[in-house]
Order: C-alpha cells, then sequence, then structure tokens
C-alpha cells in the first residue's frame, strides 16, 4: 500500500481528470472535496503505461461527456476508486482540503503478469541458459524469414507452450505473487529507514550542520508566525555549491548577479498555472521587506484581491515557505535578528502557532505535530 497526501488551496482543481493503474482509498482528512467520476474506464484494469489523463495519453471526449456520478467527501468519509475509473476532485473556494490516498499496485499482480513471471523463473532457470537466447532478429520483419525459418520458430512456440505447461503450477504462481508483494514492501521498508535515519541526523545534528540536505528537514520547522526574509546571492550560491558537493544540482544559479528575481524562485518550483502571478507578487514582497522579512501568515496579504489571492490562504504561504527554505531560496528570520535562528524549542511551533511545554519532548515529536502542513510528499517542493 503506498500512501499519499493532498493539501490543494481553496477554490482550485485538486484532481485533474486521469485514471489509475491501481485500486485507490481515498481518505478525506479535513475540509471538504468534490468528486466526479465517469463511468465506463476507457481502458479496463490498465497497466502503468495505460492510464488515461496522464503522461500524454489523452481521455476520450466521449468519456469526459457522459453523466459522472458526483460525490461531496467530508471529513472521516472513505471513497474507494476501482482501477482504471476516470476521476476528478475540486476544492470549494472557502478552505483547503486535505485528503490522503491509500493506493494498492494491483496492476503489479494480474494474472498476467503473475504467470508470465512464474514461467520466465523456470525458464531463466534453465542450466542450459536456452530460453535466454536471443530470438532472430529476421522475425520482427514481415516477409523475411523463409518456410524452413518459420517452421523452426514455430517448433520453438510449441515447445515453449508445452514447457509452460508443465513449469507453471499454484505453487509457482504463488511464489511470483509472493516475490511482487516482497518488492512493493522493500519499496516501503527502505523509504521508511532512509526518512528515519534522516531524522536522527537531523535530530543530533539541527543546530550545528549547514549542510543544504539540513535545509529540507529544518523547513519543517516554520509555522505560520515565523517570519523569513529572501537569502542573499553569496548564500544561495553557497547552498547550491553544497548541493554539487552532494551530488544534487539545484537548477540555474545566479552567478556574478547581484540580486536574484522572483521568476529566478518560481523557476525551481512545481507551481500551479493560476498562482503564479499571485506567488509573483508574495516574492517581491519579500524583497522589498529585506533583512525584517515578513510573517509567513501574512504573505498573502501582498496579492490584490481576485489576483489569485482566494488560493493563497495561510496553509499556502506555509507549504511556498517550506517549499522555497528547502530549496535555499529563504532563511528565517529570529526574533529581533536578520540572522538564522538556532533550531531550539522555541521554534517548535504546530502550524497554529502553539507553543508546546511539555518538558524533553524531542524533534521527532514536534515533527509529528508541523509535517502535515507540508500538504503531500516530504519534502514538497511544490506550491
Amino acid at each position: 500500500v503506498y500512501a499519499n497526501s493532498y493539501v490543494p488551496p481553496p477554490a482550485s482543481q485538486a484532481v485533474p481528470p486521469h485514471a489509475d493503474d491501481r485500486d485507490v482509498f481515498v481518505m478525506q482528512l479535513c475540509g471538504t472535496k468534490r468528486w466526479r467520476v465517469f463511468e465506463n474506464p476507457p481502458i479496463k484494469l490498465p497497466y502503468t503505461n495505460e492510464q488515461v489523463g496522464k503522461s500524454g495519453l489523452p481521455i476520450p471526449a466521449e468519456v469526459l461527456a457522459s453523466a459522472p456520478m458526483e460525490i461531496e467527501l467530508k471529513p472521516g468519509d472513505v471513497l474507494y476508486m476501482p482501477r482504471g475509473f476516470v476521476h476528478e476532485a475540486s476544492c470549494s473556494g472557502e478552505a483547503p482540503s486535505w485528503h490522503a490516498t491509500l493506493a494498492v499496485a494491483t496492476h503489479d499482480w494480474s494474472w498476467t503478469k503473475l504467470y508470465v513471471s512464474a514461467l520466465a523463473s523456470v525458464l531463466d532457470g534453465e542450466p542450459s541458459a536456452k530460453w535466454r537466447q536471443a530470438a532472430p532478429l529476421g522475425l520482427s520483419i514481415p516477409g523475411r524469414i523463409d518456410a524452413e525459418e518459420e517452421a523452426s520458430t514455430e517448433a520453438v512456440l510449441v515447445e515453449l507452450a508445452k514447457r509452460a505447461q508443465e513449469a507453471v503450477d499454484v505453487a509457482s504462481v504463488r511464489r511470483a505473487f509472493v516475490a511482487k508483494l516482497k518488492m512493493h514492501n522493500d519499496i516501503q521498508d527502505d523509504a521508511t529507514d532512509h526518512f528515519q535515519h534522516r531524522l536522527r541526523d537531523f535530530e543530533r545534528k539541527a543546530q550545528f550542520d549547514p549542510s543544504p540536505v539540513m535545509f529540507h528537514w529544518k523547513a519543517s520547522l516554520l509555522h505560520c508566525g515565523s517570519r523569513i526574509r529572501m537569502s542573499t546571492v553569496s548564500e544561495l550560491e553557497e547552498y547550491e555549491r553544497g548541493m554539487r558537493q552532494w551530488g544534487k544540482g539545484s537548477g540555474k544559479g545566479c552567478k556574478g548577479a547581484r540580486t536574484f528575481s522572483a521568476r529566478h524562485i518560481l523557476a525551481k518550483l512545481e507551481v500551479r498555472q493560476e498562482l503564479i502571478s499571485a506567488l509573483e507578487g508574495v516574492l517581491e514582497e519579500l524583497g522589498r521587506a529585506e533583512k525584517a522579512g515578513v510573517a509567513v501568515a501574512d504573505l498573502g496579504k501582498a496579492v490584490p484581491p481576485g489576483d489569485g489571492s482566494a488560493m493563497l490562504d495561510e496553509l499556502t504561504c506555509l507549504c511556498l515557505a517550506r517549499a522555497c527554505m528547502g530549496l535555499g531560496l529563504i532563511r528565517p528570520v529570529s526574533a529581533g535578528a536578520a540572522e538564522s535562528p538556532t533550531y531550539t524549542e522555541d521554534v517548535f511551533h504546530d502550524c497554529h502557532g502553539e507553543v508546546p511545554d511539555e518538558p524533553g519532548v524531542s524533534i521527532s515529536g514536534h515533527l509529528s505535530r508541523v509535517t502535515p502542513c507540508l500538504g503531500s510528499r516530504f519534502p514538497f517542493p511544490a506550491v
């Protein structure tokens, strides 16, 4: 089971029309979201390369022209989305909406895939390596093999069919199924181990490690009451040098420039088209504020009404601030100073600005409070 979390801003399309290659359970956590589900999947039980609405594969017009089933999910509701059904979702103009999806990768253990996997395991395991040999290239070109070669190919296919009947049974299919599930579980376990390793590093090094990788984690400590400022060009260049040292380029730099623009920042983010104009206003306000910075909750006040301001609620501003900090584009401003704060207990607020007062609580405990505000994968460089 794979989990993703989505927190789109108010008055926005949360999920554009598409179909998935897996069965999905949608859990509504906060706010409401309206879903439209279209009947008659254009491709029944699609595989990954057959997901319409993704990777340039269009949705047939007749599907979108049909009358959809419409459902409004409220907190606590769960919607089951079978594999292959085209669907979309949108938010109201009043508040953001948070939902999580639990996706079961059923495309990877279809009968076809299990049978082929079981058969391949047996054939490729034969000591003679007969079935590992490449098929003759002429077979791929119509009219290029003669009657003798065609008879030879037919004999190979007959032998393969006989071997398949002998080799594939319930036990071999079960082994293939278990192997598939293990692969998916190992992916999840590896991701969990990586996350926990990075979290332990963060707990030990948060106050001392200036490496750019820590910026992703420090970004999770920002809250709606945090004040932030634009990074200086020298700070950004230092961040990008560090990322290159870690083997992770951060895109186009600003070498030789005295300042960098809102366009420079937006080029590094994945931003909704309808938010670009509003975010340009926010970033220009940050530039004007210079070292004094701006409170995260006040970022949206720089946008004139009607210029995307309805979508720029506090949660979206928080996601923007965290995404920008994770990329080294902004820095937090400590109370009464224009320097980055020491990451001690005074900066551990949740998204409502409350300061925890329990003694001895760990960073991981506080992260459990603040990370839901990220909106999606952690860290999430998108707004």
